[in-house]
């Protein structure tokens, strides 16, 4: 609720209890009047019923009245004739008594006067634009409160998505890495190389990391060689049966974990048995333009040939990757001065940002959250 209707709504409640007010004064002025035509008409009723009471012989004397007064003319005169304090007319019982009193009383109650209603109706604004502001401010509150935790929720799944990849990263695994974005070679699978038939190589793998990898087509495979690794890009996967190509190095397939024959590796190029090996997938990740949220960023991922796939949003404009070199793992702009080998992890700046701007605010509510993640998959 802004000011403005706030300020309205207080206006429009002033108004109206001016109205009840002034209701309440025409209210109480009638029943003032009815209160005084009910005590005469009650006055009139017991003066009446007194008199008759009296013999008629000496109603005159008793009231002090001349004999030429009428009937009507002597009950007016006993109910608008000023009580004595001892004897005669002016002693009455205590039943009309005590209704006297009440009548009296109810006659003289009056209502609201304007100043009244005035300093009311001021008091009752002020209490009202308090409340009014509590009000506002709580739900000020609870909006910031809604959306930091949307901003949280945000960060929070980019991590856990991000993070369990980027740990695998090996030496010489970086593709391509941005301010906003970063291209790294995936191991999903491991294995050891048995011996070669017809040109392809027969490898055991080890069962898939992740059931999102289960089905997943390898970019390349990636071998060990003394300190480093070698990528080799282009091959094909087909299971196979040829257990005697392993089993003549004294090599077996693990529980869960399959056969395959690799094709497209080079003479040159080919492992060793015994080398340990893994298949990669080429993924990118990066933070672009939002199609879920139109004119927002959100975080993109691709799986090798796959199309990107937009997996959270929305993020803050300051979310992106920073580089961690050397031993002491320094946080610099990528790509760093000296380049992509001498990347030992990355820094992940997941700004995230909530899908509504709070009331009250100028922007969408922020969440910084930053971590670092080194790559352990390292020869040495």
């Amino acid at each position: 609720m802004t000011l403005i209707e706030t300020m309205l709504a207080l206006s429009i409640l002033g108004v109206v209890l001016m109205g009840l007010g002034g209701l309440m004064f025409q209210a109480a002025r009638h029943t003032r009047q009815s209160a005084a035509v009910a005590y005469r008409s009650s006055a009139v009723t017991t003066a009446e019923a007194w008199s008759r009471a009296l013999p008629w012989d000496s109603a005159p004397t008793a009231i002090g009245c001349v004999d030429s007064l009428t009937a009507g003319q002597l009950r007016d005169h006993i109910a608008y004739r000023k009580p004595r304090r001892q004897g005669g007319y002016g002693h009455h019982r205590p039943e009309s008594r005590a209704l006297t009193v009440t009548l009296q009383r109810q006659l003289t109650r009056r209502g609201f006067t304007l100043t009244e209603l005035l300093i009311g109706t001021i008091v009752l604004a002020i209490l009202g634009t308090v409340l009014a502001r509590l009000l506002v401010n709580d739900s000020r509150f609870v909006s910031r409160q809604d959306a930091m935790m949307s901003a949280r929720q945000a960060s929070r799944a980019a991590l856990n998505t991000m993070v369990d990849e980027l740990r695998m990263v090996s030496d010489g695994g970086l593709i391509a890495v941005s301010t906003d974005s970063v291209r790294v070679r995936m191991p999903y699978v491991f294995g050891m190389a048995c011996n070669s038939v017809s040109g392809d190589l027969i490898s055991s793998l080890t069962p898939p990391d992740s059931l999102m990898y289960a089905n997943a087509s390898p970019d390349g495979l990636a071998r060990r060689s003394g300190t480093s690794y070698v990528f080799l890009s282009g091959i094909s996967l087909t299971p196979s049966s040829d257990m005697a190509a392993c089993s003549s190095d004294s090599i077996r397939v693990v529980p869960g974990g399959s056969l395959v024959e690799i094709g497209g590796i080079s003479p040159p190029q080919m492992p060793s048995p015994g080398t340990l090996i893994y298949l990669f997938q080429n993924v990118t990740y990066r933070f672009g333009a939002s199609t879920d949220l139109p004119g927002r960023i959100g975080l993109w991922r691709r799986a090798g040939s796959s199309p990107d796939e937009e997996l959270v949003t929305p993020f803050d404009t300051l979310a992106g990757f920073q580089c961690l070199v050397g031993p002491n793992l320094q946080a610099l702009d990528c790509p760093p001065p000296g380049g992509l080998s001498a990347v030992r992890g990355l820094e992940l700046r997941l700004v995230g940002a909530s899908e509504y701007t709070p009331r009250g605010d100028s922007g969408p509510q922020t969440f910084n959250l930053a971590t670092r993640v080194t790559f352990l998959n390292k020869v040495n």
